[in-house]
């Protein structure tokens, strides 16, 4: 009896064993295979709003809507822009439609692809605003792993995820989507925006405040910041452009130090940061980019 308790109490202690060895691995693709996913339906969606961009897609748009003569009429739902006050509304119209369903296809998309480019316009604009009061008011930062509040609500944008932007750093093989707001369910996710920092839109006297975790094999997204080197890339991809920084400096500072991640008068900044040590919280790791010019 003894003998079969003691194989007993053998087999669990290797089934957990090897649970603790499975474990990390498994949780770290899930992890990959959810910011894979993120990332490619942010890129997705910048792809699409650049359908628009060239000037062969204009053109079909514009041969299908002025056809008339040999075609069915039918109505479907146009973007037409108001002049005076620069908004755009769902307005229905007639309009002349070939038989093939795909040309019908290729006019709707179109106009919903139109909407959405202007819609984005929109928001650049607000997010330059945005960026102009905190540089002229100034700001009220806090610790970036306790202010939950996003900058910007992106939804109504098409942007479901509520992500502003891709950030790259090839010297140490990391990608991941930059969420709007430090809450806990961002932190798990990749890496966030820090409210009342700049919004990434490559201008001068914006300073963007990006911060995530580097806990021991769930969230690993910054474990490796503090192993950059100076002149190291950090790519930042947004709806609207890449923007390229370099590594210039690299700190650490107490977690109620906000002075050391302000605007900088003139400059074109990002800054990252992340808990230190490595898997405690006493402290925090900062590491300075500045926008490398073409």
């Amino acid at each position: 009896m003894k003998t079969k308790f003691k194989k007993i109490i053998a087999l669990v202690i290797i089934v957990i064993g090897i649970a603790l060895i499975i474990y990390p691995f498994m949780v770290k693709n899930v992890t990959s295979s959810r910011i894979k996913t993120s990332i490619d339906n942010f890129i997705g969606i910048t792809k699409e709003l650049e359908f628009l961009d060239n000037s062969e897609n204009k053109e079909i748009v514009d041969e299908f809507e002025n056809v008339e003569s040999n075609y069915n009429k039918r109505e479907y739902t146009k973007i037409e822009k108001n002049s005076s006050s620069n908004k755009y509304s769902g307005k229905t119209t007639r309009v002349y439609s070939s038989e093939n369903a795909e040309d019908d296809i290729i006019v709707e998309e179109n106009a919903i692809s139109e909407m959405k480019n202007n819609l984005l316009e929109d928001l650049y604009n607000e997010m330059k605003e945005y960026n102009k009061k905190l540089n002229e008011e100034g700001q009220n930062i806090v610790d970036a792993f306790s202010y939950e509040t996003p900058s910007f609500d992106l939804t109504k944008y098409g942007l479901n995820e509520n992500i502003i932007g891709i950030i790259k750093i090839p010297n140490i093989n990391l990608e991941l989507p930059i969420y709007l707001g430090a809450t806990a369910e961002n932190l798990n996710k990749g890496a966030t925006h820090l409210s009342q920092t700049s919004i990434p839109l490559g201008e001068e006297n914006s300073n963007v405040v990006i911060a995530a975790h580097r806990s021991l094999f769930k969230n690993e997204f910054f474990k490796n910041i503090d192993k950059l080197n100076i002149g190291d890339k950090v790519i930042i991809q947004t709806l609207w452009d890449e923007l390229t920084y370099e590594v210039t400096t690299k700190n650490v500072i107490s977690p109620s130090d906000s002075s050391k991640i302000l605007i900088q008068k003139d400059e074109d900044l990002v800054t990252l940061v992340t808990c230190h040590p490595y898997g405690k919280t006493s402290e925090r790791y900062i590491v300075y980019c500045k926008r490398k010019w073409q």
